[in-house]
């Protein structure tokens, strides 16, 4: 696991370094009383959101952490970046649409039918839309989050990682 810590730069501004990648962590609204916090990558000129509505510097932090976490994973199983915040796996159920946030890891599949089929209706698959969603509560460790997301990937993928 990385180790990073955001550095600030100025008032509703942090920025974090992790190898060749740079992100920020930026206020939403009034930089003194902000209203949240936006994750942003920042790549070759472009900013990519990330995750969104988090509520401290600790909790960026974190997200971060999963995010690459998650990213690795992805990585190592073959998946490519797809635009600004997803990434494509190919599985034994077709092509998987991957986008991670600080508490979720949003996916969807291209052959609905196919993934129905496999994975059927459960409090994760929506056999109508493909959609594969997880969601955390505020305050499950990266640990928890990452082990979850694996163990369900697990049972899609065409390699192990």
């Amino acid at each position: 696991m990385v180790t990073l810590r955001f550095k600030r730069v100025e008032a509703g501004l942090h920025t974090a370094q992790v190898g060749a990648r740079s992100y920020e962590l930026r206020a939403v609204g009034p930089a003194v009383a902000s209203s949240g916090w936006t994750l942003n990558e920042l790549t070759g000129g472009r900013t990519r959101l990330i995750d969104t509505c988090i509520d401290t510097l600790k909790e960026g932090e974190k997200a971060l952490h999963f995010s690459l976490d998650v990213n690795e994973k992805l990585e190592k199983l073959g998946a490519t970046e797809e635009g600004r915040r997803q990434w494509l796996l190919q599985t034994r159920l077709g092509p998987l649409n991957i986008c991670a946030g600080a508490h979720h890891v949003f996916m969807v599949f291209d052959d609905v039918e196919l993934a129905a089929v496999e994975l059927g209706r459960n409090d994760h698959f929506n056999d109508y839309s493909g959609k594969w969603n997880m969601h955390w509560e505020r305050g499950t460790s990266n640990w928890r989050m990452l082990a979850d997301f694996s163990r369900q990937l697990d049972r899609v993928t065409l390699k192990e990682a």
